[in-house]
């Protein structure tokens, strides 16, 4: 899970190849203004290297169809109307969190 909280180097949150997703279902209607995004801890030296290949580049999208998934014999997987909210790149070497305001 991308939410775990151990942020040691090497327990981050893999997926196979150049690209994954993440999606989140809540329970509520909520409307984002931002993003955070944290790599690695301060701690460690050599912070940079060590997140060489970690997750920089990604998109934000929203969508209000959610709410239906279970209701009308929608499936996570369906296509759903999507709300682009922002493209956005972490820059290593900067700050362990970075945050970026969305559309």
């Amino acid at each position: 899970c991308s939410f775990q909280p151990d942020n040691q180097p090497g327990n981050c949150w893999p997926f196979p190849g150049s690209q994954g997703h993440v999606f989140i279902k809540l329970s509520e209607v909520v409307f984002p203004v931002a993003v955070r995004i944290h790599h690695g801890i301060a701690e460690t030296a050599y912070w940079v290297d060590s997140i060489s290949c970690a997750p920089k580049d990604f998109a934000v999208y929203v969508s209000d169809s959610s709410r239906l998934w279970g209701f009308c014999g929608l499936k996570e997987e369906d296509d759903v109307e999507e709300t682009f909210l922002g493209e956005f790149t972490f820059t290593p070497g900067q700050t362990l969190s970075q945050t970026f305001l969305l559309k």
